[in-house]
């Protein structure tokens, strides 16, 4: 059986937060990426998943692009922040996405960007918002099915 390979995208204006935005001044999101990158890889051995971060549209192109040579099966976006808007040139590659909701801290782009996805009816669209780490896993498991 092929190994599924997924793209992890971390949304966010950067490792460290330089400015005032959510979820707040000098928050360090590397230990909150590392936290999820170990956690998919213990829970889903049968996964290979591929970490990396973009701050907007021209960064998830460029992945995006990367992709075509390494082809990957399907993509999980976290919105670690509120307004970078990455899911979007994801989401038009047609492939299977898991949007995921960073609570507090990508919450106001999260709500805005996935209204936009069940207005246009996106059919490679899923998504979490939970603060229970068993709803996240139970939505990368539908990976499983491709």
């Amino acid at each position: 059986m092929k190994r599924l390979r997924l793209r992890v995208i971390y949304s966010l204006h950067g490792p460290k937060q330089t400015g005032p935005d959510w979820p707040n001044k000098g928050f360090d999101f590397e230990p909150v990426m590392r936290r999820f990158n170990n956690m998919l890889a213990q829970k889903f051995p049968e996964m290979e998943f591929i970490p990396s971060m973009a701050n907007g549209p021209e960064q998830a192109q460029k992945l995006v692009d990367a992709d075509k040579a390494a082809p990957v099966d399907g993509y999980v976006v976290f919105q670690m922040n509120c307004w970078n808007r990455v899911v979007q040139t994801v989401a038009a590659t047609g492939k299977p996405l898991l949007y995921v909701d960073f609570q507090y801290a990508g919450s106001g782009g999260f709500l805005a960007y996935t209204a936009a996805f069940l207005r246009q009816q996106a059919p490679n669209v899923g998504f979490v918002a939970s603060s229970r780490t068993d709803d996240l896993l139970a939505a990368v498991r539908c990976f499983n099915l491709l």
